[in-house]
C-alpha cells in the first residue's frame, strides 16, 4: 500500500459535508470502483453503475496510472502519456491542473479523492480497496501455474478460462495515440496470448482434442499468423482422426505466412507437419507437449 503521507488529500473515504459545504471521506464509505484496463476504459461503481469519465485527458491519465497501479509514475511518463507530440508550454502546471481535475471526478463519484497519491516525483494511484481485472488476471494465471505445477491440470484449465473472461476486448482502444498506453496494451496481449497457449496445452493434456477444435479455428481466425496456435490445432485435428484437415492447417499458415510475410513456417511447425506426415506415435495422447515434440523431432 502507498503511505498515506504522501497523499495530496486526505485518506479519508465517506463523503460528508465540511465546514464549508465541502466532502470530506471516510474510509468506510468510499465508493468501491472496479476499473477494466482489458478492454476499453471503463470505470465502475459498487452498484455497477458506469461512472468512467467522459474528458479523453482524463482517461488517458487514469488509465497511465492504473498500468502501474500502487507505483509512482513519474511527471515526464505523465506528460509523455498526456501530450505524446508537443506538450504545453507550462508543462507540469498543465499535469497538475489534470491531477486535479482528476481528482475532482473521483470526488464526484463518492471516491476518495486521495486515492491519487503525490509523491516527490510523480503521482501514483492507490487501488488497494478497488478492484482492477489486469491485477485480477495475473492472480489467476499465477494460480493456474501453481495448480499446475501441483499437477492438478483440471482446476488449472478452470482459473485460465476464468482469468481470460475478464478481457473485453483490445486495451486501450481509444486511447492508443499514446505511445506509452499502446505499448501497455501490447505487453496486456502478450499476457493473455500466453495465457490461450497454456490453456490449450493443457485442454490437449487432457485428452480434450475433440472439445477445443472449434475454440482453436476460432483463435486461429483471429491471430492467423500466430504458428503455435496452428501447431496445436494440427495436433488436435490428428488426434480426432482428421490428418488431411490437419495438413491443411499448414499448408494455409504457410501460404498466408510466405504472401504477406515473405517467410517460410519456423523450424518448430515444420517439424509439427512432418510428424503428421509420418504418422508419429509421439502425437498421440498421452504424449510430451508440444514442445517436447517440437524438440524430439529436432534430429
Amino acid at each position: 500500500m502507498i503511505p498515506h503521507h504522501a497523499v495530496g488529500h486526505p485518506a479519508a473515504v465517506a463523503p460528508q459535508a465540511g465546514p464549508s459545504g465541502q466532502r470530506r471521506f471516510t474510509r468506510e464509505g468510499s465508493t468501491h470502483m472496479k476499473i477494466s484496463l482489458l478492454g476499453p476504459l471503463e470505470v465502475l461503481d459498487a452498484a455497477g453503475g458506469r461512472i468512467t469519465p467522459s474528458s479523453l485527458r482524463q482517461r488517458m491519465l487514469l488509465a497511465r496510472l492504473c498500468v502501474d497501479a500502487g507505483r509512482v509514475v513519474s511527471a515526464h511518463q505523465l506528460l509523455s502519456a498526456l501530450w505524446p507530440s508537443e506538450r504545453p508550454r507550462t508543462s507540469l502546471t498543465a499535469l497538475q491542473v489534470n491531477i486535479s481535475r482528476l481528482r475532482k471526478y473521483l470526488a464526484n463519484a463518492g471516491v476518495d479523492p486521495g486515492t491519487v497519491v503525490t509523491a516527490p516525483d510523480g503521482y501514483a494511484i492507490d487501488l488497494e480497496c478497488h478492484q482492477l481485472d489486469v491485477r485480477d488476471f495475473r492472480g489467476l494465471v499465477a494460480e493456474a501455474r501453481q495448480s499446475d505445477r501441483e499437477r492438478r491440470t483440471e482446476f488449472a484449465t478452470r482459473q485460465l478460462r476464468q482469468a481470460l473472461s475478464l478481457w473485453r476486448g483490445d486495451p486501450f482502444r481509444d486511447l492508443r495515440d499514446s505511445v506509452v498506453l499502446e505499448c501497455a496494451a501490447r505487453a496486456f496481449e502478450e499476457e493473455r496470448n500466453a495465457a490461450y497457449e497454456r490453456l490449450i496445452q493443457l485442454e490437449l493434456d487432457l485428452g480434450r482434442h475433440q472439445h477445443i477444435i472449434g475454440e482453436l479455428y476460432e483463435l486461429t481466425s483471429r491471430f492467423p499468423t500466430w504458428e503455435t496456435l496452428h501447431a496445436q490445432l494440427m495436433i488436435a485435428l490428428y488426434r480426432g482422426g482428421r490428418t488431411a484437415e490437419s495438413l491443411t492447417v499448414y499448408e494455409a499458415i504457410r501460404r498466408r505466412l510466405v504472401a504477406e510475410l515473405g517467410i517460410e513456417p519456423s523450424g518448430s511447425l515444420k517439424r509439427i507437419q512432418l510428424a503428421v506426415l509420418r504418422q508419429d506415435d509421439q502425437l498421440e495422447f498421452p504424449v510430451p507437449r508440444v514442445a517436447a515434440i517440437v524438440v524430439g523431432e529436432a534430429g
